[in-house]
């Protein structure tokens, strides 16, 4: 009951946010994640050129989405609402 109760909240403050006009596309992170690091002191020299690949951002956050009942815009799909009587 618990587990449910705390997946309430999280697709109701989704609704809301959907609702105000949050979708996939403000669900992202700084653009300098993608980019090569920045040689500053402490940096390894074979750590300089980590980044985040875009592509791989882009398919966890689809496995998150259908995890959480969203669809591929990061809207509640119908299906999650009435599995848990939020129409």
């Amino acid at each position: 009951d618990v587990l449910k109760i705390g997946e309430r909240v999280n697709v109701v403050e989704r609704m809301f946010l959907n609702r105000e006009g949050i979708s996939r596309k403000f669900d992202t992170i700084p653009k300098r994640y993608f980019e090569p690091l920045k040689m500053q002191e402490g940096l390894r020299p074979e750590d300089k050129d980590l980044k985040l690949n875009y592509e791989g951002f882009n398919q966890m956050l689809d496995e998150y989405y259908n995890l959480r009942g969203l669809n591929n815009d990061g809207f509640v799909l119908e299906e999650t609402k009435q599995r848990l009587s939020l129409q």
